[in-house]
């Protein structure tokens, strides 16, 4: 109050008293707080009286004389909340709560937390001009106060179902005032959370109508639990993260409030030239990523900006939308990388528990996809425990839409489970190579390396067992020596701690092949892919070329000319 001169101006008229102000000056005093008055919980503060007129509020602000800490807020207005009722855009008519005072009735409360204010800005773009929406009795049936009754029931149904569900109180879980501004800039197609409060434009009503849905109240609000929690950095991996929790949560509010008539978009009651912003429940549909580096996934930045989407953060949340359905209803399908998947979902409420927990317990604000993997499994294990179904669905969920690191236990990922090979009888060998890495967080044992057969032989340089750490690959070497003509087919035997699989096989290829005799000064060549890799000779003088067989090689891998000290395909 004490900003604007015609304030004090009022107050002196009002008391006449030249001298009266409503700047604060503080008056000592002692004080216990919140805590019982008894000697030791006593100290000596300042006393304030703060008078805020936009939003309208009064208070006693007791700071602790010594160190400067705020021990104790007393409400000098005595107002009341009275139940309520008004007209929604998108909910019908709707029981809200309301504030009676002097003027009437207005969408303040202060039974949630430490309340909550909606307020109107008269699609202007300065908070100060900011107004109450006011109704004469508790009925807000004015067609421009709808927004306002959706924003404010929205924000008390977001309120209640954090705090009955997740024992949370507002989003900072310390009763934080909810302020909403409705009515945001003309023709403004977007709503947001500034760090501080929540802001909703009305739409252009070509594309989108008020951006008040329940929804998306309850994701904005859900960007202020992340603030105050994870604090996940608002670009690329992290960034996309941070919507996609918003996502999860508006979702699950709207099933929380709304039933069976609920369902798995995102903005779906504002959209009008699309179905909706997002799907969760079909990602790709509205052209986002169902798959982590899959079909229509945005790659990360070092610039990010408005232009990129910051790092694609409104597009690749699909990726975990998509995890979160999975986890929910099951489903079955392939995905992006080729890989099929079956899941039975868990539900949706148990679903949001596990979420919850991880967003606000184990991620932080650099956390990628694979940080919300492993938060999430240490979230399922902390409330349902480690061989519970839960578990098994919150992996699988992960491995569906293609994050497949990291695992708890250890797990062992083979760089191929077929090789093929090529040599000539007797007379040369092919050596491939093929890559283990440790997908799980405890060390991988590798025991053992067996191939049945004499024609191909594991090379190493290291004895087993050797242990591979999260994140970390062992190459090994088969080489093949085939002493028969044609087709040889082993298989390599991998023995480790992996918990899931402790015995991998890798099918091996080979196959023999001779030159009876060797062409002098011949080139030897394997074709491409057009070729169906075949082996071929090539006259250097003429260029005739002279098939010999097939490889099962797609490119080139070398040539070699005959005869020599040693004949070798390279």
């Amino acid at each position: 109050m004490w900003q604007n001169d015609r304030n004090d101006k009022f107050l002196q008229n009002e008391q006449n008293n030249a001298n009266a102000t409503f700047y604060p000056h503080g008056e000592l005093q002692l004080s216990a707080g919140n805590k019982e008055p008894i000697a030791e919980n006593f100290r000596l503060v300042y006393r304030f009286d703060i008078y805020s007129q936009k939003p309208l509020a009064r208070y006693y602000v007791d700071v602790d004389a010594k160190t400067g800490e705020v021990i104790n807020l007393i409400s000098r207005f005595h107002m009341e909340d009275v139940p309520a009722s008004g007209l929604s855009l998108y909910n019908g008519s709707v029981k809200i709560t309301a504030d009676s005072f002097s003027g009437g009735y207005r969408l303040h409360e202060i039974q949630r937390g430490n309340g909550i204010q909606t307020l109107n800005m008269s699609n202007d773009t300065d908070f100060y001009i900011a107004g109450d929406f006011v109704d004469d009795d508790t009925n807000f049936t004015d067609f421009y106060a709808q927004a306002g009754i959706s924003a404010h029931w929205g924000a008390e149904v977001v309120y209640d179902y954090y705090w009955t569900q997740h024992g949370r109180n507002s989003y900072d879980d310390d009763g934080a005032t909810i302020y909403s501004y409705v009515h945001y800039d003309k023709d403004f197609n977007n709503a947001g959370w500034d760090g501080s409060r929540l802001i909703y434009g009305d739409g252009d009503n070509i594309k989108f109508t008020p951006f008040v849905s329940l929804d998306l109240v309850a994701h904005e609000f859900t960007h202020g639990i992340t603030q105050f929690s994870a604090d996940l950095i608002y670009q690329n991996e992290s960034g996309a993260l941070n919507e996609s929790f918003s996502d999860i949560f508006g979702t699950v509010i709207e099933f929380y409030e709304e039933g069976l008539k609920g369902d798995w978009l995102v903005g779906e009651d504002i959209s009008l030239s699309r179905p909706a912003v997002r799907s969760m429940k079909d990602p790709s549909s509205l052209n986002h990523p169902d798959t982590y580096m899959g079909n229509f996934w945005s790659p990360s930045t070092a610039d990010p900006d408005k232009e990129n989407d910051y790092g694609g953060v409104h597009f690749n949340c699909g990726v975990q939308n998509y995890w979160f359905y999975l986890l929910s209803e099951g489903g079955n399908g392939v995905n992006d990388q080729g890989n099929s998947y079956s899941i039975s979902g868990i539900g949706i409420r148990q679903a949001a528990q596990i979420t919850y927990r991880n967003l606000t317990t184990y991620l932080m604000p650099y956390s990628n996809f694979s940080g919300a993997k492993l938060g999430s499994i240490h979230a399922v294990i902390d409330l349902f425990g480690k061989d519970s179904p839960q578990y098994h669905a919150v992996v699988k969920a992960w491995d569906a839409v293609g994050v497949s690191k990291p695992y708890i236990e250890p797990t062992a990922i083979i760089s191929s489970d077929s090789l093929n090979f090529l040599a000539e009888v007797s007379v040369s060998n092919d050596t491939v190579e093929l890559n283990i890495t440790n997908y799980g967080l405890i060390t991988l044992q590798i025991r053992d390396c067996y191939i049945p057969g004499s024609s191909f032989q594991v090379v190493s340089d290291k004895e087993f067992p050797i242990e591979i750490y999260y994140e970390e690959s062992l190459t090994i070497k088969i080489s093949f020596s085939p002493t028969t003509e044609g087709e040889i087919i082993d298989t390599l035997f991998i023995y480790s701690n992996d918990i899931l699989i402790p015995t991998k096989g890798v099918i091996l290829k080979g196959t023999g092949f001779k030159i009876n005799p060797a062409v002098k000064d011949a080139l030897y060549i394997v074709a491409g892919r057009e070729s169906n890799g075949v082996l071929i000779t090539l006259n250097q003088e003429s260029f005739e070329s002279k098939l010999i067989g097939p490889t099962g090689f797609e490119s080139p891998i070398g040539l070699s000319i005959c005869p020599s000290d040693f004949f070798t395909i390279l």
